[in-house]
């Protein structure tokens, strides 16, 4: 995905930022499944904060036109938002306990999607259709364990396959709606 998106991005630094972590996400998480699991679990804690903490601050910044402060706000209390409000999937018959910190964040889409249909239309489809893409992912992480017994691999990897697809959908989401605004602003 950052491959893909990198040349486009030219011109937006924040895109190029979320680009970069999504790289050093994709080698921890390389590094942590195929290397070291051992240390790799701290490891991949942090590649997720800074992933998340970029793609938040971006969304504040670029998205959301807040001030600095208000991007920095959103993207420090992103994570400790999404862990309060994971208690709503620990609800749902077979979620793991792993999977349930993902599923706030396809609400914290909706709610952009919802907030966003009024200024900038494009950017709220995009956001619903992120957080979509996240809710039919989560079963797949979820049933990983269940099928490792009949499929030696389980189907962990194809949440990783949709992950790295999703992140890159916003990262797309994020140029499209700058590149928007940079020309309605002339």
């Amino acid at each position: 995905m950052a491959g893909l998106l990198w040349r486009s991005t030219k011109g937006y630094p924040l895109a190029r930022v979320m680009i970069i972590a999504l790289v050093v996400l994709g080698a921890v998480i390389t590094n942590n499944h195929l290397f070291a699991p051992a240390y790799g679990a701290i490891s991949l804690y942090i590649a997720r904060l800074g992933f998340i903490v970029v793609l938040f601050y971006a969304i504040g910044r670029g998205i959301l036109e807040l001030p600095v402060s208000g991007a920095i706000l959103l993207a420090v209390l992103a994570l400790p938002a999404a862990w309060g409000m994971s208690a709503l999937f620990e609800m749902i018959p077979g979620m793991s306990r792993s999977s349930v910190i993902y599923g706030p964040f396809a609400l914290v889409f909706g709610m952009l999607a919802l907030i966003l249909r009024g200024h900038a239309p494009e950017t709220s489809w995009r956001m619903a259709v992120a957080g979509l893409w996240l809710l039919l992912a989560l079963p797949i992480r979820s049933l990983d364990l269940k099928y490792c017994g009949f499929f030696p691999h389980g189907t962990h990897f194809l949440w990783h396959i949709l992950i790295a697809l999703e992140m890159g959908w916003l990262i797309h989401t994020y140029r499209r709606h700058m590149l928007a605004h940079r020309d309605v602003q002339g």
